[in-house]
């Protein structure tokens, strides 16, 4: 039986591996949307851990995620829908992916800034303890574009090569066109696991941070190193990707996360070497 998910190389295959998880009636709920929502639970579950931790209200961070969460698919979604040529007509159908990592960032910084700024919290001491959430979270994600079939690369023969059906990918890149392989009557893709390699480095940082967070130099510091971590991870990994959002040319992906490094690193240098003033 040809498998719907290959990693050809590591001889793996995965059989009967479908889109939907549950269908009722007309309504399909889809394996991505529940891989998305158990990353919420797991990051309010690691946010609420270190709150304790930390001596901090935990229950703050239970309310925060009331309103973070639909303000940062707002922003996921507007963030891809700016920037690629999906018909606006449907973005309101998340059920098939489309969240652009860099939106659902700015918009959850936002509404925690004004959300700390309402409730007279440190904003730094807030991210500390929320972004350890936000990366478990965006680890489990991933998965979800895994299961989606999307989020992929070009092609490669590497250890890690991933086939995937044709009939069964949300788009189909053109530059793939020449590099199909058919195996008993099926066509496949064979590419880059960018999703992996993502969730990966991701899952490093945040076991890092883990055993990193009581030995911060000042308030921000954990939510920085993400900043330079990931700025670096995503723009090292975005030449990879085949369905990059694109202006002018211009991957904007890869510009967001040189300047997402940039402030990172900016700023841990400057908190830890020129700045008097530890606690923002």
């Amino acid at each position: 039986m040809p498998p719907d998910i290959w990693f050809y190389n590591l001889n793996i295959r995965i059989n009967n591996m479908p889109r939907v998880a549950i269908s009722l009636g007309n309504f399909n709920i889809y394996w991505y949307g529940i891989l998305v929502m158990l990353g919420v639970l797991a990051g309010y579950a690691v946010a609420a851990a270190e709150a304790k931790r930390t001596n901090q209200d935990k229950n703050i961070y239970y309310d925060f995620v009331f309103l973070v969460v639909p303000m940062a698919i707002l922003g996921g979604r507007l963030f891809f829908f700016i920037f690629s040529d999906i018909p606006i007509s449907q973005f309101f159908n998340l059920r098939t992916g489309g969240l652009a990592i860099f939106g659902v960032i700015t918009a959850s910084l936002i509404t925690a800034y004004f959300w700390c700024k309402r409730k007279n919290l440190n904003f730094l001491t807030f991210m500390d303890t929320a972004i350890l959430g936000l990366i478990i979270g965006h680890v489990i994600g991933r998965f979800g574009n895994f299961l989606n079939r999307e989020a992929f690369g070009s092609f490669t023969e590497n250890i890690f090569a991933l086939r995937l059906r044709v009939d069964q990918l949300l788009y189909f890149p053109e530059s793939l066109r020449d590099t199909i392989i058919t195996y008993n009557n099926i066509e496949y893709v064979q590419v880059h696991p960018v999703f992996f390699y993502e969730a990966f480095l991701n899952l490093a940082l945040f076991i890092f941070l883990m055993f990193y967070k009581k030995r911060k130099a000042f308030e921000g510091e954990i939510l920085f190193i993400y900043f330079a971590w990931y700025g670096i991870v995503r723009s090292l990994l975005e030449p990879l990707r085949i369905d990059a959002l694109m202006q002018g040319g211009i991957r904007v992906s890869m510009v967001s996360s040189i300047i997402m490094a940039i402030t990172g690193i900016a700023l841990i240098i400057y908190f830890r070497f020129f700045s008097k003033k530890k606690k923002v």
